[in-house]
């Protein structure tokens, strides 16, 4: 009965070494998670910031291509217009300088 016993409590303390181990492997992995985690939450917050600074320089662009087009397009507007009426056969020679003159000025 003894002998039985203490093979019983060998056996125990074989599984509590057992489940000791299993519980330092399972701390181990916890903790390299937990540094996964925070690694990732730091990436995270990088791509959140650098979207941020993307979205305003995207709305700054927007806003330089509009001034810009306008910029062109009212210029434009009158060099198309007068560049229309040199094709009139019926413009005198002073209007031709006055109009080409027009078109230089707005070019």
């Amino acid at each position: 009965m003894i002998d039985r016993v203490a093979g019983g409590v060998a056996l125990t303390v074989a599984d509590l070494l057992q489940v000791a181990d299993e519980a330092q492997r399972a701390k181990e992995e916890t903790q390299r998670l937990e540094a996964a985690q925070a690694e990732l939450t730091r990436t995270a917050r990088q791509l959140r910031e650098a979207n941020d600074k993307l979205t305003a320089l995207s709305v700054q662009k927007d806003a330089f291509l509009g001034q810009i087009s306008h910029e062109l397009r009212t210029p434009m507007t009158s060099v198309r217009a007068f560049s229309e009426i040199l094709k009139e056969p019926d413009l005198t020679a002073e209007e031709r300088g006055k109009f080409a003159g027009i078109i230089h000025d707005e070019a």
